[in-house]
């Protein structure tokens, strides 16, 4: 698997990597300079926004060009995006939006991040019940059980796209396809897939998808998007107002007490967003949407099954799935009669960057790594391994 032109060229967008090989994207991805020269633009136009005209065109110009470059990402029409902070900021505003009933549930699942899980627990006070999917040995999460935890009171299921911890795809459309004729709302936590795997939010008919910039898509933290489709507009009501998400010109909305919000994914705008975390998910868009989502998914397919068939070679046990329809780009593992932390430890030492999740490795390399990186990680671990 040769690098092609457009990889290589952005391999060199990270000199802080010339002497470290990192796989730990799950975690939190190391900035392209071509993200970081768009951020900075950011800081200098929002300097002199306050000075109105061609400062002020310009921003709202990039802040329509990044929410096209994101619906374009998940599938979606750009007045279905709106900007938050954060996948946790996204995910909670999903919880305070629902007008919840005392004895309302939400199903879940137990092995997922904190992330997508303490929203939905904080709702217990208002008398919501948290339900939680089981998951195997292997914390493989069963859907098979969904139907079990459902019933007439189940308001939302709230699933992450990939497990942080295991790497496992859910079938997300399996699970649409069961709670939609229910009325069931359906969130996603879609931050260990977006910029590595495939995601179409419209086609698998999700009603809710959040994802922070900082992981897969190479951006900059502080800034993500959040997905909202037109059911959900519908239903729901924003916890947060400001002038930005209240319909009307500004004279308007001063002559008129009344909140008439906007009717897609505005509504959960309330203010503007950081200018510098706006230019920096542009550009991280850029790139992705540069080199292909289709092709980076590929070569990132081609990258963990390499490490995948190494790792079993050194009688490591997987537990990634790796068919057709689960893999993702998170490969985790357990190496024989050795601690997970002592393996990640010693591998930092040889200047290889990979994570602990859950007692096991966890290596997260995306598509500009190289065949020959996977290589000399695998003859790291059996010298680690070894001795």
């Amino acid at each position: 698997m040769e690098l092609d032109e457009r990889v290589a060229a952005f391999r060199r967008e990270f000199p802080q990597l010339e002497e470290r090989i990192y796989f730990n994207h799950a975690a939190h991805a190391p900035v392209p300079r071509s993200v970081v020269l768009a951020a900075a633009q950011g800081l200098e136009v929002g300097s002199k926004v306050a000075l109105g005209g061609e400062h002020w065109n310009a921003y709202h110009g990039t802040e329509e060009e990044v929410r096209r470059l994101a619906a374009c990402l998940v599938g979606v029409e750009a007045g279905q995006i709106a900007f938050v902070g954060n996948t946790s900021a996204a995910l909670s505003l999903v919880a305070c939006s629902i007008p919840w009933k005392p004895g309302d549930n939400i199903v879940s699942a137990r092995v997922e991040n904190a992330a997508n899980l303490a929203p939905w627990l904080n709702l217990r006070d208002l008398g919501v019940e948290v339900r939680l999917l089981p998951a195997g040995q292997d914390d493989r999460v069963d859907l098979v059980e969904l139907r079990a935890l459902t019933d007439r009171r189940t308001r939302l299921v709230a699933l992450s796209a990939v497990q942080y911890a295991t790497g496992q795809r859910l079938d997300l459309a399996s699970v649409v396809a069961f709670c939609r004729p229910r009325g069931i709302l359906v969130s996603v936590d879609a931050v260990q897939a977006l910029g590595a795997v495939p995601l179409n939010a419209k086609a698998l008919g999700v009603n809710f998808l959040a994802a922070g910039g900082h992981k897969w898509l190479m951006g900059l933290t502080g800034m993500g998007i959040f997905y909202v489709d037109e059911l959900a507009t519908g239903l729901v009501r924003t916890p947060v107002l400001g002038e930005k998400n209240i319909a009307g010109e500004t004279g308007a909305r001063e002559r008129d007490p009344e909140l008439r919000l906007f009717t897609d994914a505005g509504k959960f705008e309330a203010g503007e967003p950081s200018l510098a975390g706006l230019y920096g998910l542009g550009q991280a868009l850029r790139n992705v949407e540069a080199c292909g989502l289709e092709e980076i998914s590929q070569r990132l397919y081609r990258l963990t099954e390499q490490l995948a068939e190494g790792l079993r070679r050194l009688d490591c046990r997987v537990i990634s799935p790796r068919g057709d329809e689960e893999w993702s780009g998170i490969v985790t593992f357990e190496p024989p009669g050795l601690p997970a932390a002592d393996v990640v430890h010693r591998l930092g030492e040889r200047a290889i960057t990979t994570a602990v999740r859950r007692g096991r490795v966890r290596v997260s390399p995306h598509y500009y790594n190289t065949p020959g990186e996977i290589d000399t990680m695998l003859t790291a671990l059996r010298e680690i391994m070894a001795s």
